[in-house]
Parts: C-alpha cells; structure tokens; sequence
C-alpha cells in the first residue's frame, strides 16, 4: 500500500495497528528523501489535500466528543495531532497549487503542436526537444531540491550534471530520476504507455511505489500503466530518435548560412559582433542528437569564434577568419 494511502487510513482511524506503526515511523525517519509529498503530481496533491480537509472538517463539526482519560491518550494518537498540525501547514503552503500553481509558483507550461517540434532550453542549461503533440510544465526556477519537470507525450532530454540537484521528469505514475544525461520519453496518451530510452549517462526509473529499472546508454524500460507492469530490454537508441530533425550537413558552408540553419533547428536567434565572422567557411555534420550548445562548440572551434547565449539570442564573437583561410 502506497504511504499516501496509509495516510488517508490513519487519519480516518482506519488503519491498523501495524499500519499505524508504519506511518508513525516514516513520520519520525529523518532519511525520507525525496519525500513521497514532493513526488506526489499536483493533481494528487490536491486531491489528498482536499479529502484531508473534508476530514478535518467532519471531525470540527462532529456533535459528539469523546474525553479520553490521560492514561488512554497514547503517544501513538499525539502522533495524529503532529499529523493534523502538518497537514494545516500543508495546506496553507500548497493549496494555490490550483490552476497550474505550487507552492505560489505559476509553472511555465510549453505545449507543441501536433506536426511541430519545439527545442527548449531550461533555466539550468539543460535542453529539451518536443514532439508534436507533447506539452511539459515546470517552475520558472529550479529553487528546490530537484528540478522537476512534468510531461505529456515525447520528449529528449539532455541534463546538465547537478549531483545536488537531481532532475526528475514526471509522466503519469512515472518518474525519471537524472543527475546529468540524454534520455527520451515518450507518453502513449491511449494506451497508457510510458517508453523510457536512455543515449547518454545513466537514470532510474520508479513508480509511486518501487524503483522500476537502472537504465545506461541504449537500454529502454517500457511500463504499462493498467497492469503496473515493466519490461527492461537492449534497444538501438538513435532509432527510437528518428522523430527528431535530421543531421545537419556543412558543406564548403559559410557561417552566416549555417546560422540561418540553427536558428530554425534550435527555435534561436544568432547575431555576429563582427561581421567579418559571416564569410567564415567551415565543413562538418552535427547530429541531431546535439544540443544547440554541442553545435556551437564545434562550429566555432571551426571559426577561431566564442559564443555567448542569453534569452534564445546568441551571439559570435570574433575577429574574422581572413588569415586562416590564406
């Protein structure tokens, strides 16, 4: 039985002894993290919150009170008042969770059309490729103790490594847990699938329960939501990637035509400093699997250039390629 449950049972009176024991004891265990609160998506959030409300409220209206004598007060039932109290500050803390809200934080929602591709670069300087069809949702900063990110339909991730602040994409009843790496998921909106494919670096996979799978580099975790079942299995990872855009191609090209080309791959903009850098010629593929700052790197060690980026504007600088091409 899930914690959440048991919470719900404990506070109704319903919960056995042993159950009672247990919820008592994550109560008191200082090791609970990442919290199954924090793991909850908002929708059970408020869900929970608002039957525990109703519970409370039941219990205030109540027309009957019964006087405990001291010596059956247990320590076990103070334990429900810890409980009642936490559950207030619970309350009062994230209830705006309504209407897209957190803890008062309004999530940034990015949706994509069905035929469409979206890329996104988050506040931390990770990346994220959208397929049509696919929408995610998260805080505007990363200010807790794991940048979250909630997902519907398909989407490649590349992470940048925080080994204090892990990264954790939620689908469904799925999380997956990265510190820094390169995965696809792919949401199946009717059959209730969940597809977990992973081309770089290593995550987990869990449900609300149990940690489901470890997956490295060309291994894939599909779960079914209905049967709550998983099955890890090999995978070739860049063809699970076919729906991102093609390889880029450089041909003899000159850096002002391959800005033209990222800019509408990476959704950006580019300007030069300096205008000598457009005539700069250069020859080379970038994947498409590369993040918008993996191909800056490449095509300006190319040009003798630096980069700088700031709100989906990027910036060359340079002093010009006149004498290397001589």
């Amino acid at each position: 039985m899930k914690i959440d449950q048991l919470l719900d049972r404990y506070l109704k009176g319903e919960a056995t002894l042993p159950e009672q024991r247990l919820v008592e004891q994550w109560l008191e265990s200082s090791a609970n993290e990442p919290s199954v609160w924090d793991e909850m998506q908002p929708e059970r959030q408020d869900q929970w919150l608002r039957a525990t409300y109703q519970q409370i409220e039941n219990t205030l209206n109540a027309k009957e009170t019964k006087v405990l004598k001291l010596w059956q007060f247990k320590w076990w039932k103070l334990a429900m008042a810890s409980v009642a109290v936490f559950i207030g500050f619970l309350m009062f803390f994230f209830w705006p969770s309504q209407n897209n809200q957190v803890s008062n934080i309004t999530l940034t929602s990015i949706s994509v059309p069905v035929g469409k591709k979206q890329y996104v670069v988050l506040n931390d300087g990770s990346s994220v490729w959208l397929n049509g069809g696919s929408e995610i949702k998260y805080a505007p900063a990363f200010d807790g103790q794991a940048r979250k990110i909630y997902l519907s339909g398909e989407a490649y991730f590349d992470v940048k490594h925080d080994a204090n602040k892990p990264f954790k994409v939620h689908t469904g009843k799925l999380i997956t847990t990265v510190l820094g790496t390169a995965f696809n998921i792919k949401a199946e909106k009717q059959g209730k699938e969940i597809k977990v494919v992973v081309t770089r670096g290593k995550v987990q996979v869990a449900n609300e329960s149990q940690v489901l799978g470890l997956l490295t580099p060309n291994e894939q975790l599909i779960y079914q939501e209905q049967t709550q079942s998983a099955v890890h299995d090999q995978v070739n990872a860049m063809a699970v990637l076919k729906w991102l855009p093609e390889d880029l191609y450089f041909d003899n090209t000159t850096f002002d035509e391959a800005a033209t080309a990222l800019e509408k791959r990476y959704n950006v903009q580019l300007k030069f400093n300096n205008e000598k850098l457009k005539n700069c010629r250069f020859t080379g593929t970038i994947k498409k699997d590369k993040t918008l700052e993996q191909a800056l790197n490449v095509i300006c060690e190319f040009n003798h250039a630096t980069y700088k980026i700031k709100n989906n504007i990027v910036t060359i600088f340079g002093t010009g390629c006149e004498k290397t091409n001589q």
